[in-house]
């Protein structure tokens, strides 16, 4: 596995997959041609018949009379018995006579003819007959649905690459197959055969797209595709005898059974060497394909590939048949028959895959008339010519006329060779019918005689002027590198010297010759001095350009490789030098710094945004061409500092502009493809198993390039590193942020100590995303925690609203990091002393009852319930305070929502549900008077809003009810007091429902706190009426030993209070 893992990326290996997988499509192609004729015959025959011919044969002449419109009698040959049998008039070119002859010696031969013999030929010859035509549309619908199929998958492929594609035929291939040896009925063959054109579209334009993007230089392709389809040709070779000895002597589920079995070999092969687990499309963007089809070049070899093929496809159906009528050929033999077809085709891809680049591929051999009506072998070895060229010639069409990617102009070849076996195998049953087997094959070399002229064109294509270096210098292009050479093409070599003269780092006037190249290291320390020491814009432009051609064309084996593997020392250098290069470049388009505290003005940031946009470009340069490296740490030395730029340029701020932004995000999608990273999270913290290669976290690299810029002194100079720092801060989680909280910690508090509000929002955000996601433990150890509390706690003191309010969230969730709520604490336990949330209760509070700006008002507002909500009983400390908040806020309006007045109601009813035996007379009158004249205000206004007139007076209302259950007399004075010719309709509609309440009688026997509260059963007499249980729960039974509360209770059917029980006599009038 360990040589697996290490030879994955080699092109041989690609080679074999591509080989195998045309191998298995091409067998599935052709094992079905010797079967599927005698297949069909036995399901319309099921009964056996016996191997002697029947006087029958005097029917046949008046039925082929009629098809040729004819009602002449066929004539009688004048030969032998055993001549007649092949002698058959519908294949025959001999004018028939008129009338046949009565001489009486004939008819004795016909009366000895008709005799038992011990012939083996099928007796249902009108049914081979017609069998060509349903044979022939068995045999296209393969061709015609992968001719559909096509135009799709090669824009797929540019798109997903061509692992999955490939992944993706194979199991189509493979439930085709399954089909085939189980099907028992036309349509389920048909159903099968047009299942496999699927598969086969998948595997055939992912393959060859796969091996054209392999093998860039146009020889070595060559003799690729020839070999690859080599592959096809032994399919093709094995095919037809394989299933035809198969179906004689073992079955006909037996041949597709094997090849299943072949099927699961190339899923297997696939798996381990292709790896089709995710999508990695092409770096360069694909031309589109109706552009590839309006190039008459790539027309012309398309149609070189379909009329070639088409007399082959004609063969398949038709040949069998033939044999069957006029031969009466056992099954083993209709196989065997196209042999030297295959063989010579075998050859002939192998071998003018080689002498294609010596001989020239522009005129294909295929064309002669006597390739195409000589015997089979002739046929084979020239459309075995024609493929091999063919294929070769159309991706050396597309890198000298188009985007080198493959995917569709490889999706046209196979569109053009379904054509031909779509064509062919449909129409030559009609056609044999019509004109006779040798008059098409003669018809099909008159049309590829006519066709042969146009591959003159194929001699001088037109190129494009930006393609010429292809055909000057044949460069490498750029691949998705399967390269494992280590020697650098002389051609190749001879265009980097002319950049390396053109970057002034070779000394020659003239591009050197194939010399020795400078060492990698140099060249990047040199690049690297002359991009900082560069005078002027332009030539900065000038020379980032020129670097980029330099990752484009320039082999990465000499890129990355070290001239010594022994030296430990050499990979360190190679890693610094692409490291102080890279900083190199970013700095090219590095922000101005801050003279003192203030931003630079906007017309300082005019030039960034072009500047970046070229950094980007070069820096996705080096990534695609550091990301094809394997067995290097290189990435993960080089990603820091890209990511840093990437985060600083695609955020929307004043030095960048939608071009630069849109630059930058490109970059970083090209970094995380670059080491197989999912996102952003994942770039920073790995997934903690690989460590090389790039599947390792840069979470230190970013911090190590950010911390000199994060100084109490340098911070405020770069107005883009605090955003580096908070967008990689948020992007960490549970548990990856602790272990780097020393170093995430400390530039947070420098944000928040800042007088301008934006830094101090900023520090609080990244505080409070700390809190959440450290642990508490972390958080208090070395007082962290306390140290945080009083860096938040200040801002209490500031005017800044939305800083408060930042500040308030995020001290709620540190609280509660630094102590239990007091509501959670055990009552019998010890006595509640004061704590933290005292401290900034009470604060909140007296901010609260000076406060006269609308929109702090709100803020405290909102974050009071809450509080209350913690401090649970131990509110009764703060009750005054608080009991004053709430009068003045109900006093005040609060248009358009009433926030503040909603928020002090929701307040009340805390208070009153938690410290209910504290809400008695006279706190209790005055909270009902101001209740109620809120009511009064509230219904009288007609300036609110409905929906939030009817929030606050059902909400006053409950407060009403609750106050009303503390203590049912009191609250009964106060209502008894209001005049009823004051009120509108919605006031004395609360009045009445607040009545029910006096209906309702509860009365008590002696109370007894159970001993779960601070004070055990049977208290003394001046404590019964003041000591509250922590559930709210009184009992009369003193025995027991807990709290109890049931789920009913008497009051709730009328003033909807919370569950508590009260033991004794108890009713509702309700």
């Amino acid at each position: 596995m360990a040589w697996l893992h290490q030879s994955r990326a080699s092109p041989r290996l690609v080679l074999v997959v591509v080989c195998v997988a045309l191998l298995l499509d091409n067998m599935l192609l052709t094992v079905v041609v010797p079967i599927i004729p005698t297949f069909l015959y036995a399901l319309e025959h099921p009964s056996p018949e016996p191997q002697t011919a029947q006087p029958s044969l005097l029917p046949l002449p008046s039925h082929r009379a009629g098809l040729l419109g004819t009602d002449t009698e066929t004539p009688v040959p004048t030969s032998s018995p055993l001549v007649s049998l092949f002698d058959n008039t519908t294949f025959r070119l001999q004018e028939i006579r008129p009338k046949p002859t009565s001489d009486p010696e004939l008819t004795q031969q016909i009366n000895d003819t008709s005799a038992p013999t011990d012939s083996p030929c099928l007796q249902d010859r009108w049914f081979l007959e017609q069998e060509n035509v349903r044979v022939g549309l068995l045999m296209a619908s393969k061709a015609l649905v992968q001719l559909c199929v096509n135009p799709f998958v090669g824009p797929l492929t540019n798109r997903v690459g061509y692992h999955i594609p490939m992944f993706a035929g194979f199991f189509i291939m493979f439930v085709s197959t399954i089909m085939f040896a189980f099907s028992g009925t036309y349509a389920l063959l048909f159903f099968a055969r047009s299942l496999q054109g699927i598969g086969s579209s998948f595997s055939s334009v992912a393959g060859l797209g796969m091996l054209a993007s392999v093998y860039t230089d146009d020889e070595e392709r060559g003799i690729a595709m020839g070999m690859a389809l080599g592959g096809l040709a032994m399919g093709v070779l094995i095919g037809a005898p394989f299933g035809s000895v198969m179906y004689e002597f073992v079955g006909h589920s037996a041949p597709f059974l094997i090849l299943a079995f072949l099927a699961v070999f190339d899923g297997v092969l696939q798996l381990c060497i292709l790896q089709p687990s995710k999508i990695s499309p092409g770096s360069v963007e694909g031309t589109p394909l109706l552009t590839l089809m309006k190039d008459p070049y790539i027309l012309i070899s398309a149609g070189s590939l379909c009329f070639a093929n088409m007399g082959v496809a004609i063969l398949e159906p038709t040949l069998p048949i033939w044999m069957m009528q006029t031969m009466c050929s056992p099954n083993w033999q209709l196989g065997l028959a196209f042999l030297p077809a295959s063989i010579s085709y075998l050859i002939g891809t192998n071998l003018f895959g080689v002498l294609a680049n010596k001989m020239g591929r522009s005129v294909p051999f295929a064309t002669s008339i006597s390739g195409l009506i000589g015997p089979n072998g002739g046929l084979g070895f020239a459309i075995g010519m024609v493929d091999s060229s063919m294929m070769a010639i159309m991706g050396y069409l597309v890198d000298i006329r188009h985007a080198s990617v493959y995917g569709s102009v490889y999706a046209i070849a196979d569109v053009a060779l379904c054509m031909g076996f779509a064509i062919g195998p449909s129409t030559g049953g009609a056609l044999v019918q019509a004109v006779g087997f040798p008059c098409l094959m003669v018809l099909i070399g008159v049309i590829n005689i006519l066709y042969a002229p146009l591959c003159f064109l194929l001699r001088n294509p037109a190129v494009r002027e930006e393609k010429m270096a292809i055909i000057d210098q044949e460069c490498v292009m750029h691949t998705k590198s399967y390269n494992t050479q280590k020697e650098i093409p002389a051609d190749s070599r001879m265009e980097l010297s002319s950049l390396l003269h053109d970057l002034h780092l070779l000394s020659s006037e003239k591009p050197l010759p194939p010399s020795p190249l400078p060492s990698i290291t140099e060249l990047l320390a040199r690049l690297t001095e002359k991009l900082i020491g560069a005078s002027s814009d332009s030539d900065t432009s000038s020379l980032i350009g020129r670097v980029e051609r330099l990752f484009q064309t320039a082999d990465p084996d000499w890129l990355f490789s070290l001239t010594s593997v022994n030296e430990e020392g050499e990979e360190e250098e190679l890693q610094s030098a692409y490291r102080s290069l890279t900083s190199a470049l970013i700095g090219c388009a590095d922000l101005p710094l801050c003279e003192d505290d203030s931003s630079p003005a906007p017309a300082a940031y005019q030039s960034i945004p072009s500047r970046a946009v070229q950094v980007c470009s070069v820096l996705r340069a080096l990534l695609g061409a550091v990301g094809n490296w394997e067995g290097t740490g290189l990435l993960l030395r080089v990603a820091p500092p890209v990511c840093v730029f990437a985060v600083t340029h695609f955020q929307d701020q004043v030095w960048t502009n939608p071009p630069s932004r849109a630059a930058a995000q490109s970059l970083q999608e090209a970094l995380l493809r670059a080491g197989g990273w999912r996102d952003s999270a994942h770039l920073l913290v790995g997934d903690g198993r690989q460590r090389e290669g790039g599947g390792g976290g840069i979470l230190r690299g970013v911090l190590d390039v950010l911390q000199p810029q994060l100084t109490k002194d340098s911070w405020q100079r770069c107005v883009a590193v605090k955003l580096v720092f908070s967008w990689t801060l948020l992007q960490l989680a549970r548990p990856s942020l602790s272990p780097h909280l020393p170093r995430l910690l400390p530039p947070p508090l420098l944000f928040n100590d800042h007088y301008r509000p934006e830094n101090c929002m900023l520090g609080v955000r990244c505080l409070h995303h700390i809190i959440l996601n450290t642990p508490a433990a972390d958080l208090r150890q070395f007082n962290r925690a306390d140290v945080i509390y009083q860096a938040l706690l200040k801002h209490l003191f500031t005017t800044e609203t939305t800083v408060i309010q930042l500040a308030l969230s995020c001290l709620l969730d540190l609280l509660l990091v630094l102590e239990k709520p007091p509501s959670s604490l055990d009552p019998s336990s010890s006595r509640r002393k004061p704590c933290l949330h005292d401290d900034v209760l009470r604060l909140v509070l007296v901010h609260m009852e000076a406060e006269n700006n609308v929109e702090l008002r709100r803020v405290y507002a909102s974050v009071l319930p809450l509080l209350v909500d913690r401090m649970g009983v131990t509110v009764c400390r703060h009750l005054l305070r608080v009991e004053r908040v709430v009068l003045g806020y109900l006093e005040v309006r609060d248009p358009p929502e009433e926030t503040s007045r909603l928020k002090v109601l929701e307040v009340l009813q805390r208070i009153t549900r938690a410290a209910w035996p504290r809400m008695q007379r006279p706190r209790l009158h005055v909270l009902l008077r101001r209740l109620l004249q809120l009511l009064v205000d509230v219904s009288s206004d007609s300036r609110l809003d409905v929906s939030v007139r009817e929030t606050l007076m059902s909400e006053a209302t409950l407060c009403i009810h609750l106050l009303h259950a503390c203590s049912p007399g009191d609250a009964q004075t106060v209502l008894l007091q209001v005049d009823s010719s004051c009120c509108s309709p919605e006031v004395l509609g609360c009045l009445l429902r607040v009545q029910h309440v006096s209906r309702c009688r509860v009365q008590v026997t002696q109370l007894y706190c159970c001993s779960c509260c601070r004070y055990i059963a049977n208290p003394p007499p001046r404590l019964r009426q003041s000591v509250v249980c922590r559930e709210g729960a009184w009992l009369h039974k003193p025995q027991l030993s807990r709290c109890s509360t049931p789920a009913w209770c008497p009051l709730q059917c009328c003033c909807a209070l919370p569950s508590w029980s009260m033991e004794g006599r108890s009713w509702c009038s309700l």
